[in-house]
């Protein structure tokens, strides 16, 4: 009798644990994206966005406050610092989603990758709680489009701000993916200086999610920006003196100018001709102009308009400049 209570104990001991290791398994991580989260989800943090918002926007640091989960207090203990740099950074215009995603299941304290719909980036977070949602917003100024990346865990009180970033998205209508694309087509043509304005322009726009925002191609963009960086290195030396040319002009630099009328080449040289002397610089001007394209092959293809700033070799601490503008035919 006692073996048979002995069998039937260790049985029942036996189910009990497989039940619990087979029968109760433990849901595993999962995320739902954009149409595909439910309304009543995505609209509520779509409100508590649009609060977070109008926190940043009028300094109000008190009601941010208390809105940041106690991680987020505990890693910035005064709010006055991030609704101060938000407010100077986020453009005057309307916030729009580019995605959205809500996190079931999470693991607290692991890193759970979450991977954009076309797998062009991928956002990392170490969560805190079972339940998060993560939210990207786009926002156009003049010539840049700005990103804010909001993180939400939700504990025991409702939804709380767990994470607040952001960065320049796009400048004049493009990526960083796309200014690395404009980037390789140029240095297939053999404009190596323009496939380094290319490169120039999209630096910024690589990383418009800080920390936790990441394009697939990142490491790619890397390894391509320092090979392209030796090239432009052993290719051109600067500064250059232009010989042949009255006033000794010497070229100092080429950098895009990002202006109203879009991104143009900007050539930066000193000459010995005084800055007030207009006839001559311009006299000057127009035999550089001759042959800018022969030092930098294929610059004018790269826009509409080459840009000239001209210093002058003995008053150049002061910051003096004279300007000029080509139209490329």
């Amino acid at each position: 009798m006692k073996n048979c209570l002995f069998i039937l104990f260790t049985f029942l001991l036996c189910f009990s644990c497989f039940h619990k290791a087979y029968g109760q398994k433990e849901k595993p991580y999962s995320y739902k994206i954009n149409e595909n989260i439910p309304d009543s989800i995505k609209n509520n943090l779509h409100k508590i966005d649009s609060t977070i918002l109008s926190y940043l926007r009028k300094g109000e640091f008190d009601k941010f406050e208390n809105i940041m989960s106690p991680r987020l207090k505990e890693k910035v203990p005064n709010s006055a610092e991030i609704v101060s740099s938000f407010k100077e950074l986020m453009p005057k215009g309307n916030f729009s989603y580019k995605d959205e995603y809500w996190i079931k299941h999470a693991t607290p304290g692991t890193q759970h990758p979450i991977i954009s719909p076309f797998m062009t980036y991928y956002i990392n977070h170490n969560s805190s709680n079972e339940e998060e949602y993560v939210s990207l917003r786009l926002a156009k100024d003049k010539l840049y489009t700005f990103m804010l990346l909001s993180i939400y865990t939700k504990g025991e009180n409702g939804w709380n701000l767990e994470t607040l970033t952001g960065g320049v998205y796009s400048t004049y209508g493009k990526t960083g993916l796309d200014y690395y694309q404009l980037s390789q087509r140029a240095l297939e043509k053999g404009y190596i200086l323009n496939a380094y304005l290319h490169m120039l322009c999209g630096k910024d726009a690589m990383n418009p999610g800080g920390p936790y925002f990441q394009y697939q191609q990142k490491n790619e963009v890397i390894a391509y920006e320092a090979s392209l960086v030796k090239l432009m290195v052993s290719t051109f030396q600067f500064p250059r003196i232009l010989e042949g040319i009255e006033g000794k002009p010497e070229i100092l630099g080429v950098q895009p100018q990002i202006i109203q009328e879009g991104i143009f080449p900007l050539i930066i040289y000193q000459t010995d001709i005084s800055l007030d002397d207009k006839q001559e610089l311009e006299r000057q001007n127009d035999q550089v102009k001759e042959k800018i394209e022969d030092i930098f092959p294929g610059i004018r293809s790269f826009g509409s308009y080459l840009l000239y700033r001209v210093f002058n070799r003995e008053t150049i601490e002061t910051g003096q400049i004279y300007q000029f503008i080509e139209k490329n035919e």
